[in-house]
């Protein structure tokens, strides 16, 4: 029997391996170790929304050391019928998993078994409205201002929330989906 430090994971798709004995934060610093050792990334799914933020919360702590990266991909927490949208912290948390996804080669991701129910958009779709600027790069306020129109953002006096941007100038300043702070841009 393996120990918590170096759980054994399945050979291939077919063998099922079940981990005893690991109790409180145990379960994270196990699932941390192995994803050190794992050919690709881990899926953790959780059976409720305080569980998959108390895994985000653990596995971000154990996972610093190991330099694992930990991506959470929460629940809506809205119903098909409610007259509200998401708020915007839950979509930018999505967004930033589904853009990173594609390329993850290992880590972890986590979520609840109702987000694991949702229909994802296509991989394409996420990285068509994606925005990818380096330093140095000639950008046009008007361009900027029109990309971000059409990709939803809200033109505001100061940029306060995800999904926001502000023009002053020459100076641009967008708060990203999946940023966990706002950008100025000095055009």
């Amino acid at each position: 029997m393996a120990s918590v430090f170096q759980p054994k994971l399945p050979a291939d798709n077919y063998e099922t391996v079940y981990w005893s004995d690991v109790h409180g934060s145990a379960a994270s610093l196990a699932l941390t170790h192995a994803a050190v050792d794992a050919a690709g990334p881990l899926l953790l799914v959780c059976t409720s929304n305080e569980e998959v933020e108390r895994y985000l919360r653990e596995l971000k702590y154990f996972s610093t050391a190991q330099d694992i990266p930990v991506f959470g991909l929460p629940d809506w927490e809205t119903l098909p019928y409610d007259s509200f949208s998401p708020h915007q912290d839950i979509i930018s948390d999505r967004l930033k998993t589904l853009f990173h996804l594609p390329e993850l080669q290992r880590g972890i991701v986590v979520l609840s078994v109702t987000s694991l129910m949702h229909l994802l958009p296509p991989q394409q779709y996420i990285a068509a409205n994606s925005l990818n600027l380096r330093q140095g790069q000639a950008l046009s306020i008007d361009a900027i201002r029109k990309q971000m129109t059409l990709a939803g953002y809200q033109a505001v006096e100061s940029v306060m929330e995800h999904g926001e941007f502000a023009v002053r100038g020459s100076i641009v300043d967008i708060y990203p989906m999946g940023s966990a702070l706002p950008y100025r841009l000095g055009l």
